[in-house]
């Protein structure tokens, strides 16, 4: 099944943690009988980290602490830290940053409220908007 394709899309990638990618990557590894990480297919991960975190697993933007020597004698922290491994072998990010699902003059006000709410920063006016 797995014998001609060539590139996989994961999006809400925010929501896979280290443990689930590794498990990705062992599942292509197996099914394309190929050793290279993701079985050789070509990888595209889309999402917005500032969304859904994965549930019950280490995010995969989160630091790895090498201090942790308990945490890494376990099977689940060794799988964390070569799912992190993994994460780190992207080469190329491109960010997108101009919003086009709510683009228009009207929804300008809105925007400004997401930009803010993402990093955490809202305020009064925004509060007052959303009750609207």
């Amino acid at each position: 099944m797995w014998s001609g394709v060539d590139f996989l899309f994961i999006d809400e990638i925010s929501m896979v943690g280290c443990n689930l990618l590794l498990r990705i990557s062992e599942v292509l590894i197996e099914a394309k009988g190929c050793t290279e990480p993701f079985g050789g297919i070509n990888m595209i991960f889309a999402g917005d980290f500032a969304q859904l975190s994965p549930v019950g697993q280490t995010r995969l933007f989160a630091r790895q602490h090498a201090a942790s020597t308990a945490h890494a004698a376990t099977v689940k922290g060794q799988r964390t830290t070569l799912g992190k491994l993994l994460w780190l072998t992207v080469l190329s990010v491109i960010i997108l940053s101009e919003i086009m699902r709510q683009k228009g003059d009207v929804n300008d006000r809105f925007l400004d409220l997401l930009e803010r709410l993402r990093i955490g920063q809202c305020n009064l006016d925004d509060y007052e908007f959303l009750q609207t």
